[in-house]
């Protein structure tokens, strides 16, 4: 009986144990993504300070000290987005051994009362837990992938801005090629639904 109930507080301190590691994951995420929104802002106050039009008429290199400070984060936005991704998956990870230790608990706890618990419900949950968080992973990456996306026709559209009252034919290009890129996201999103 002795053996019992020590095998009983081990999955409890190890679900505990879990539990606060996930915990840690999560606060540390949401740091993260806090220092990506700091990022993104501070990318926006940046660009916003640049005198664009002035620099459209002039030889000489204007804010070369913000545009070095925007490429140096966009850089830096790269690594905290894949750090994020990364803290996420482990989350998905520690959530998942934590409900497969819950379904172990309760099937010992179970067990001490002769209640069994048929074993294939506990194999379709864990299954189905499984396809959730793969679920989950899929929607992140292409969020993902449609920020990304949508930065580079944001970047585009700054270009077309500049070029249409100096060159409007080049413009008139650059708009087409953004058209189409605009078109190739919106079917991309259309084959998801």
């Amino acid at each position: 009986m002795k053996g019992i109930k020590m095998i009983g507080e081990y999955l409890e301190n190890l679900y505990q144990e879990l539990y606060e590691k996930k915990i840690v994951l999560e606060q540390q995420t949401q740091k993260k993504e806090t220092e990506l929104d700091n990022n993104i802002k501070f990318i926006e106050t940046l660009k916003n300070s640049l005198d664009e039009d002035f620099e459209s008429f002039t030889p000489r290199n204007i804010d070369e000290e913000n545009y070095k400070k925007i490429e140096s984060l966009m850089e830096e936005q790269k690594f905290i987005r894949d750090e994020i991704h990364r803290l996420q998956l482990q989350v998905i990870k520690y959530n998942t051994k934590i409900r497969e230790l819950d379904l172990v608990m309760e099937d010992f706890r179970s067990k001490q009362g002769y209640i069994e618990v048929p074993l294939e419900s506990k194999e379709n949950f864990i299954e189905e837990e499984k396809e959730e968080d793969t679920e989950k992973n899929n929607i992140f990456l292409m969020k993902e992938t449609l920020i990304s996306n949508l930065m580079s026709l944001n970047h585009k559209v700054e270009i077309c801005n500049k070029l249409m009252g100096v060159d409007p034919a080049r413009c008139k290009l650059e708009l087409q090629e953004l058209n189409k890129e605009i078109n190739k996201i919106i079917s991309m999103l259309k084959k998801q639904q």
